[in-house]
């Protein structure tokens, strides 16, 4: 089973160090023009003409409109193009397209004690491809990857948009779903075996995963994330030593 992450992911990126040097380059830049004009100005209110201070006026004013114009067309283009990328890969498994194993367990951490609060139910589905192992050894590790890609995109498409999905690490992955019971979240794992088993690996066909799932509800005492996932994992072993290809559940 994955081990639970140690400490908070940092989420610090280059791009946001970009993104602080461009505010730290314009705003000095146009604080430092605007008050140069409003000096020019104010030393020589009394000596320039009307026209003229109207003009310096105009040019202060439209100093200030145009950096923060500039500024924000630079900050849209940076979060665009450096900052949102980067974040993405720090979130995401960049073979699965599945959240990563920290944030997953950050994310179902959060989630799992905002349901308990609600008394909301929910389920973990815990998935380990079969015989990975010996998919790498007998058809090599191109096809490997295509069988994790395979399953991440199915993942993707069986989730709904409140679930939380992650590679737990090389062929393990992690399904929560709010508001679902246990048996709701086999009969999912289940619908996403027979499509997996059904799909095209990049030329390999037949792969099949094994599935332990576990709950809460609200009958029963508060529990971690972790509670639950270990029961998720016993129940997994046991569809892996009574023949894999299958999905079981524990209640208890």
């Amino acid at each position: 089973m994955a081990k639970r992450p140690r400490g908070e992911r940092r989420r610090h990126h280059s791009g946001y160090s970009v993104w602080h040097a461009v505010e730290r380059i314009v705003w000095p830049l146009a604080v430092g023009y605007s008050l140069l004009v409003a000096g020019v100005l104010w030393i020589g209110w009394g000596i320039f003409p009307a026209s003229l201070r109207t003009t310096l006026l105009w040019i202060c004013g439209m100093n200030w409109l145009g950096s923060m114009l500039l500024l924000g067309i630079i900050r849209t283009v940076v979060w665009v193009r450096l900052v949102r990328p980067l974040q993405h890969r720090a979130d995401y498994d960049a073979l699965s397209g599945l959240y990563r194993a920290d944030v997953f367990w950050t994310r179902a951490e959060e989630l799992v004690q905002w349901l308990g609060s609600q008394g909301k139910p929910w389920a973990f589905v815990y998935l380990d491809l079969d015989d990975f192992k010996r998919v790498n050894d007998t058809n090599g590790h191109l096809i490997g990857d295509a069988v994790i890609r395979t399953l991440g995109s199915l993942l993707q498409s069986h989730a709904r948009h409140s679930d939380i999905t992650g590679r737990l690490g090389g062929e393990e992955f992690g399904w929560i779903l709010p508001g679902a019971s246990p048996s709701e979240a086999v009969a999912a794992a289940n619908r996403l075996l027979i499509a997996f088993r059904e799909a095209n690996c990049d030329g390999l066909t037949g792969c099949t995963f094994s599935a332990g799932v576990a709950g809460w509800t609200s009958q029963e005492d508060s529990v971690s994330i972790w509670t639950i996932a270990r029961r998720a994992d016993h129940a997994l072993y046991h569809a892996k030593s009574h023949g894999k290809g299958q999905v079981q559940i524990t209640a208890s």
